[in-house]
């Protein structure tokens, strides 16, 4: 149960909306990461429903083979969606879902509430794949700065911890390029 509404959790939503709308470019594309697109599309079953949280400039639109892919993002690229996690709504379940660096910012209790929202959209034997941020506000674009004490400081604990309360397994934790570390939850 939230104990604060989803305006309350996503007060600096305005602010993030706009820097990933006007401020951020995409200056690191996923072939540059060790596990990016390149490294999940062969893991991802053709009949795969996945969901693309944070979908921005780069979505999966067009890398998948069957295209089965539904985008949201808060600032509109490449969303078949506009807006958050937390207002999001799907009548059918996804069997992956794939987050890069999307679930980051704000409150223990934010995370908390979209990790749930996550779980809640897939389906029993689902999986999903995330990059997470150790709190580390080093965007080398113009406007990075704006950035500091926005990233939650995933560890390695809490992303244990968030897997197993919403009944996945943890697969893989993975240092990655830029202090951030990939995770890739099966249940």
């Amino acid at each position: 149960k939230m104990d604060k509404t989803i305006k309350e959790l996503q007060a600096d939503q305005p602010f993030l909306t706009e820097y990933f709308a006007e401020s951020w470019v995409g200056n690191r594309i996923h072939e540059n990461y060790n596990h990016g697109w390149p490294f999940i599309i062969p893991k991802i079953s053709e009949s795969a429903y996945v969901l693309d949280v944070g979908c921005n400039k780069d979505s999966a639109h067009g890398r998948l083979p069957n295209n089965r892919v539904y985008g949201i993002d808060p600032a509109g690229h490449k969303a078949d969606f506009v807006g958050t996690i937390l207002e999001f709504e799907h009548e059918e379940k996804f069997d992956v879902a794939v987050s890069w660096g999307a679930i980051n910012f704000g409150s223990q209790e934010k995370i908390d509430a979209e990790i749930a929202k996550l779980s809640s959209l897939l389906k029993d034997t689902a999986e999903v794949h995330m990059r997470c941020n150790p709190g580390v506000a080093n965007h080398s674009n113009p406007d990075g700065e704006k950035m500091a004490g926005k990233f939650y400081p995933w560890t390695w604990e809490e992303n244990m911890r968030q897997a197993k309360l919403h009944g996945f397994t943890v697969q893989m934790l993975s240092w990655d390029v830029g202090e951030r570390f990939y995770a890739h939850w099966t249940r």
